[in-house]
């Protein structure tokens, strides 16, 4: 059983290392890089809505306070004739202010919740630039290396063709030399010929004159 998964382990971490291989790494950046505009894009969107909820609530604090010192003074002003009309001014001034103080811990929440997004967008576009700036470098040196590639496969095209050329000159200097050797050959040949024909005819000569003194012995 260890056996087995130890080959399981090896045939996954083989194709986890094709994977890599043959992985678009450029691919993959440009999806994160989209993904991180489409994030960005989403916390601008709340980030907007919150600033506009934010600011609704601000006027909501400014109207409201206006209407409690409103109700204040219609107090004031209806105590001196008639104290329950002044007593329900005095009222709806105090439930005003209460209104106020629950705004204002709306509008802190809204605060907070704004510098929170505000600082997530922040890192977003942070991170976006350095995605952006790092694919920039990873295609150059991509492309660099893909030159220095084609160079080094030119270069090895051209040394080919040198060695070539150079066993080539080797093959036509070898027939040359072999044609050489064969006159050489028929030189000494032809010479040597000469010599042979000479020494017969010396022979033949000798033996004529040995038949001519036979003859004249006779």
């Amino acid at each position: 059983m260890s056996i087995i998964k130890r080959l399981s382990a090896t045939v996954v971490s083989s194709i986890d290392s094709l994977v890599g291989e043959i992985e678009d790494h450029n691919a993959v950046v440009e999806v994160a890089i989209k993904d991180l505009q489409k994030q960005i894009a989403e916390a601008k969107v709340r980030l907007n809505r919150v600033n506009q909820e934010q600011l609704k609530i601000k006027q909501q604090i400014s109207d409201t306070q206006l209407k409690a010192s409103a109700w204040k003074q219609r107090a004031i002003e209806s105590a001196k004739d008639d104290e329950a009309k002044a007593l329900e001014c005095l009222n709806r001034s105090k439930t005003h202010k209460d209104q106020v103080k629950g705004l204002d811990a709306s509008h802190e929440e809204y605060k907070v919740t704004s510098r929170k997004l505000s600082e997530i967008t922040g890192k977003l576009e942070k991170a976006l630039i350095e995605a952006k700036r790092k694919q920039t470098i990873m295609r150059a040196r991509q492309s660099s290396s893909r030159a220095v590639t084609m160079n080094s496969g030119n270069f090895d095209a051209q040394k080919d063709l040198t060695d070539t050329f150079e066993r080539w000159e080797v093959n036509l200097v070898n027939a040359e030399m072999n044609e050489d050797n064969t006159l050489d050959d028929v030189s000494i040949d032809s010479f040597e010929e000469q010599f042979i024909t000479q020494e017969k005819r010396d022979t033949l000569k000798m033996e004529l004159d040995v038949l001519i003194k036979e003859q004249d012995n006779d």
